[in-house]
């Protein structure tokens, strides 16, 4: 079933940036941006339905249902405004090579790092993994699953303590694994896969903004890559 949360998220997300961006993005940047919107949405829907329902498979399938008629509703009323009703998107060949570029130089990085075989990890991961799978682990069985109170988040490393930290990606991840009944490493790597698209047309559709040149988009996502050194080389 997850892969039907997954496609909810992004039909939701879609229609809401397709409503409030009107002009301003193309279809490639409503969908990918959408995307990012819907995940969250997603994510706070079944984290309060959650609590009276449990983070069972029926909790997924309501926050599916919910989300597919949103998404109905929406697009009724950009239908009924004209409101870029088609899915139309124009690429130049350099911008479209480097969105190849980078999203399989990014995908290699994630596909090698995001829980690899179910025992291995790369990079960062190897610092991030076990504490992200602690807290994913702590909502889809652990102490987390059933809530007293809405918020009552408890850590997974300090008994009986509140949990202080964004959780929401997180728990994306955790409902994948509940209601979706997708493993650990799929939870993270799909949903990751989106939103590192996103970033990476975001930050070439920034840049083209303001230099209106697409080789500088190029450049400026080589510099973006490395901000942090040349470590990612001997991932």
């Amino acid at each position: 079933m997850w892969c039907f949360e997954i496609l909810a998220s992004i039909c939701f997300g879609y229609e809401i940036v397709r409503t409030l961006a009107t002009t301003s993005f193309d279809a490639l940047q409503r969908l990918f941006c959408g995307a990012v919107i819907g995940f969250i949405a997603n994510s706070w829907i079944v984290f309060i339905l959650s609590f009276f329902f449990g983070l069972t498979a029926f909790c997924g399938f309501l926050s599916i249902t919910i989300m597919f008629i949103s998404t109905f509703l929406m697009r009724k009323y950009n239908e009924k405004n004209n409101k870029h009703t088609s899915f139309i998107f124009h690429l130049t060949d350099f911008q479209l090579f480097t969105y190849i570029f980078f999203g399989i130089i990014y995908f290699i990085f994630m596909y090698a790092s995001q829980f690899y075989g179910y025992t291995k990890s790369k990079g960062a991961g190897f610092s991030d993994m076990p504490f992200h799978l602690n807290i994913i682990n702590s909502f889809s069985v652990g102490c987390n699953n059933k809530r007293d109170k809405m918020f009552n988040i408890l850590t997974a490393f300090y008994s009986g303590t509140q949990l202080v930290y964004p959780f929401i990606p997180n728990f994306h991840a955790a409902l994948l694994m509940a209601t979706g009944l997708t493993s650990a490493r799929y939870a993270m790597l799909i949903p990751s896969v989106f939103i590192v698209f996103s970033l990476i047309i975001a930050l070439y559709s920034l840049i083209f903004y303001f230099t209106k040149s697409h080789l500088a988009c190029f450049i400026g996502l080589i510099i973006f890559t490395n901000l942090g050194g040349l470590g990612w080389t001997h991932v």
